[in-house]
């Protein structure tokens, strides 16, 4: 049984003295950034056993990280650092320790961020907006001939890049520009008054994810030129970093968010997972969670929900439909609630020992579609489940 607060923790792997800043994974390794050692490598194919193997460090100091195939870049001070870490993506038996083999520094700024597709990464300065980099070659990464300057990305805190395109959000604007040809970026949309100050931004297919503060907004940028707001959706904290996998958002938040995000119009919270207080960066593999807090280290969580047991879709007006309820063990229960988009609900038969319940919901008379929800746990430590059913 987890501990009480930390739904599903696997493994937990401190870095002393040190701070941890971004994570990157790679099957079951993960690469973090560390304040004062640099790069290291956790090897978690036990999750709740992580160890650093031998050469699974690097000295060199770096922020930022973006995987990208065989290569991580690292954002250092004043360069961008290309590391081949093939050895440790394809699971070699005796990988090589993570080596430089390229570098670029020619712009004399602070890196804060960068993110790669194909044979261009996106650079965001600290101050100077956005830089662009042919790195075909990643032992000679070279800054195209014009390229972005100042006039794009400006002061840009999130960047976002996908099929030749660099979304890069600054105050309450949304800068899109088309990077395909790198020696002359043509900017193709100006979104302003997106309402809040972006500082994560997250890109799935088409469809641009932008979060600050307590909003989380989706855009369809299937035609880049005309991005068009989908949806929107508040919480009760502030969003800090966030990663999707398939149809969910997940979003460092206290406690780390998953969001249903299939239907961008319609999102919703499903957990939140009170692990650690300090999340500045994560990823999410097939249900496993490898976080990195700043204070505690890499940590290794199974994602589980509450779910409901029982088919039912078609139904008769005022049928009383009954759903079983199993939950995980680290979801704290206090409590059990069901609410309805029409007709009524009740919980019973609630096994604190078993994790189980059950919920009767007695359907409307009006024909038609209608949702049922399901929330297990208290305000730290919570999951919901979700029901349809089609009243004819």
């Amino acid at each position: 049984m987890s501990e009480r607060g930390d739904p599903a923790l696997l493994g937990r792997l401190r870095s002393g003295d040190d701070r941890t800043f971004a994570v990157e994974v790679a099957g079951d390794v993960a690469f973090l950034s560390l304040d004062g050692e640099g790069l290291r490598v956790v090897d978690f194919s036990d999750p709740t056993a992580p160890f650093v193997p031998t050469d699974g460090e690097s000295a060199t100091r770096i922020g930022g990280l973006h995987l990208a195939g065989d290569y991580l870049y690292g954002t250092s001070v004043h360069a961008l650092d290309i590391y081949d870490v093939s050895d440790w993506v394809a699971g070699t038996a005796s990988p090589a320790a993570p080596a430089v083999i390229g570098s670029f520094a020619g712009w004399g700024s602070e890196i804060s961020d960068v993110q790669v597709d194909g044979d261009l990464a996106a650079v965001r300065l600290n101050i100077d907006g956005l830089r662009l980099l042919d790195v075909a070659d990643p032992t000679n990464p070279v800054a195209p001939a014009g390229g972005l300057g100042g006039d794009f990305g400006g002061a840009a805190r999130a960047i976002a890049l996908g099929s030749g395109v660099v979304y890069a959000a600054e105050g309450n604007d949304l800068q899109v520009v088309d990077i395909s040809t790198p020696h002359t970026p043509v900017e193709l949309a100006l979104v302003s008054a997106i309402g809040f100050s972006a500082d994560e931004a997250a890109l799935a297919s088409d469809t641009l994810f932008l979060a600050g503060g307590t909003e989380l907004v989706a855009f369809d940028v299937s035609t880049p030129a005309t991005p068009v707001e989908l949806g929107r959706l508040s919480i009760s904290g502030d969003f800090g970093p966030m990663v999707i996998e398939g149809e969910h958002l997940y979003a460092g938040v206290d406690p780390v968010l998953e969001i249903d995000v299939a239907d961008p119009a319609n999102m919703s919270v499903l957990a939140g997972y009170s692990i650690v207080n300090g999340a500045v960066d994560l990823q999410v593999r097939n249900g496993v969670l490898v976080l990195n807090d700043r204070n505690a280290g890499l940590v290794i969580a199974q994602l589980d929900r509450p779910r409901l047991l029982g088919t039912h879709f078609e139904v008769s007006p005022a049928a009383d439909i009954t759903y079983g309820v199993q939950w995980p063990d680290g979801i704290a229960d206090e409590d059990i609630d069901c609410s309805v988009s029409s007709g009524s609900c009740v919980v019973s038969a609630h096994d604190r020992v078993a994790n189980t319940a059950s919920v009767t919901w007695t359907a409307p008379t009006a024909v038609g579609d209608h949702a049922l929800q399901v929330t297990v746990g208290d305000w730290i430590s919570f999951g919901n489940a979700q029901a349809q059913i089609r009243v004819q």
